[in-house]
């Protein structure tokens, strides 16, 4: 397996972890949340946590989404040049293929010519 195939793959099993981390991460800050607003009175503290957790939420969204578009434009990339390498090897494998089938047209030329 080329060596861009499995730095793909590796980016693609980094972007799971992420998403998972992402995940739990929404998932406690939903149970932080819930707990607040059961004890919820007019306890500046629970404001506080409230306001923190919401932020720690933004904060959380905003660094996922960036390392997820940096994580889509380096996959995008390496897509790329696997493409033009492809295209080169079929090019390269065309010259190859024209070269040997007008030697051949040229060897059954009639000689007297």
């Amino acid at each position: 397996m080329p060596a861009a195939q499995q730095q793909m793959q590796q980016q693609v099993m980094l972007l799971k972890k992420q998403l998972a981390e992402f995940r739990a991460n929404q998932a406690l800050t939903e149970d932080i949340s819930k707990q607040a607003s059961m004890t919820r009175g007019n306890d500046q503290n629970l404001l506080m946590i409230e306001e923190k957790t919401a932020h720690y939420d933004t904060q959380s969204a905003l660094d996922y989404s960036e390392e997820t578009v940096r994580n889509l434009l380096f996959l995008t990339k390496h897509m790329v040049i696997l493409f033009i390498n492809s295209i080169l090897t079929c090019y390269a494998q065309l010259q190859v293929w024209l070269i040997w089938s007008t030697l051949t047209v040229l060897d059954q030329w009639p000689t007297y010519l």
